[in-house]
């Protein structure tokens, strides 16, 4: 007779995520989106409304986040074990671009301006995860300014410019 395999509640690293990703789409969507996104009074379709696309984005990742929650809690413990070598043979410079990507892009999009952060910041992004292609590298360069440049002149969504320039 073969055992079945029991599934016990466990917690792990998509648990844990799960749940960081949870407390945070709720904050954004019980606060962030109705305190610092302002509807104008003349907005009578909500799909019009600055707030729409937020609120999608915010339920995508709470509902997205119970599924790692549930996902994770429902992972046979035995094959969770040893998942997730964080730091094993990765070296330190790759981390350091990261971090210096997400710090560049956090704190440098007001002072340099989106297009120039965003295709610095993507970059860095593919540096440190070793791409190797150079196409991808041009593509790094060109998408986050064809993007700003649709916000910008297709959607007349300004995007700072930096006060660098």
């Amino acid at each position: 007779m073969t055992q079945s395999k029991r599934r016990s509640l466990s917690l792990n690293g998509d648990v844990v995520l799960g749940l960081i990703f949870l407390v945070a789409a709720l904050v954004f969507l019980v606060k962030l989106v109705p305190d610092f996104i302002e509807q104008p009074g003349y907005m009578q379709h909500p799909l019009l409304s600055p707030r729409f696309l937020p609120s999608v984005m915010g339920w995508i990742v709470l509902v997205l986040s119970l599924g790692l929650v549930l996902g994770g809690l429902l992972k046979d413990a035995k094959a969770v074990a040893g998942q997730y070598p964080l730091l094993k043979g990765v070296p330190a410079a790759q981390y350091l671009c990261i971090l210096v990507a997400l710090a560049l892009y956090g704190f440098g999009f007001e002072y340099l301006g989106a297009p120039l952060t965003g295709a610095a910041a993507t970059v860095l992004l593919f540096a440190g995860l070793k791409v190797r292609h150079p196409l991808l590298y041009v593509l790094a360069v060109v998408f986050p300014l064809a993007v700003c440049w649709v916000f910008n002149h297709g959607l007349n969504v300004p995007l700072p410019q930096g006060d660098w320039w």
